[in-house]
């Protein structure tokens, strides 16, 4: 019994670790008429290409930024005659693992792949690092309409570093005891052979 709440509390905890930045950020995915009456553009079309990028981010919640590029066929809301919209139009959304799977819930749900043709809500377009981008919104602002693919890879700008947070805490912890310890050891052989030396000098006669 005692072995069955240790697994269990165990198992608790680490899904804990797995899922707390997800369950933190988690949002209800929005209705369809939501979707509608909040965007500022909903925009139907092909996705022609993607982009990851890691743009910051501690512990175990990693921000990651997505461009996705659609070759627009109609423009369902937001588009002014005289002042037409990019086309093809940027889409940015950012989820917490860069994954199109994250556990316990994406910031982003579902996520396209290019060849999807997909209706997209987004929010007013944004100028950010001297580009358009148009967030679509959370966390559920694409509808995928026909979920055909290209074959066409994700392009990745940027990765996270590989030591972040608590596990690099860790890493310069176990260093710095490694470290000491070989030091410890080194320093216990020296002087065990400095007194074996006094010994055999000054020991036998």
């Amino acid at each position: 019994m005692k072995k069955y709440f240790l697994n269990l509390a165990l198992g608790s905890f680490m899904l804990a670790l797995l899922c707390h930045s997800a369950v933190l950020a988690g949002i209800a995915p929005l209705s369809a008429e939501t979707l509608r009456k909040v965007s500022d553009v909903i925009a139907t079309g092909e996705i022609t290409a993607m982009t990851r990028e890691y743009v910051g981010g501690s512990g175990e919640s990693y921000q990651y930024l997505w461009r996705v590029t659609m070759n627009v066929d109609q423009f369902e809301k937001g588009n002014d005659s005289t002042n037409p919209l990019p086309n093809p139009i940027r889409i940015s959304f950012v989820t917490s693992d860069g994954s199109d799977f994250v556990l316990c819930g994406p910031a982003q749900n579902p996520i396209p792949k290019i060849g999807n043709i997909c209706r997209a809500y987004l929010e007013k377009g944004s100028l950010f690092k001297d580009e358009m981008l148009f967030p679509a919104l959370a966390p559920n602002g694409f509808e995928i309409i026909d979920n055909k693919t290209s074959g066409a890879e994700v392009v990745i700008l940027n990765e996270k570093p590989f030591l972040t947070g608590w596990k690099a805490i860790v890493f310069i912890a176990l260093i710095f005891v490694v470290g000491i310890y070989s030091f410890i050891s080194k320093t216990a052989r020296r002087f065990s052979r400095i007194k074996r030396n006094f010994q055999q000098l000054f020991g036998k006669k």
